[in-house]
């Protein structure tokens, strides 16, 4: 139980930092400055696997 716990105050404040960092630059906007949509491909995954640091190690923690 604690665990849950603990990955949802985690979610929490991840999503709040990411919230900022989006709000401070164009960072999850696309060169026109519009808010991303849902990509009908896989072109998402490429920041999962060795394009991104944060989103691989995310993925890496929790798939081992």
């Amino acid at each position: 139980m604690r665990v849950i716990g603990i990955m949802r105050l985690y979610d929490h404040y991840r999503f709040r930092w990411l919230t900022r960092q989006a709000a401070k630059g164009s960072k999850g906007k696309s060169a026109t400055g519009e808010s991303p949509t849902l990509a009908l491909d896989d072109s998402w995954t490429k920041d999962y696997f060795g394009g991104d640091p944060m989103k691989t190690a995310d993925r890496v923690r929790f798939c081992p």
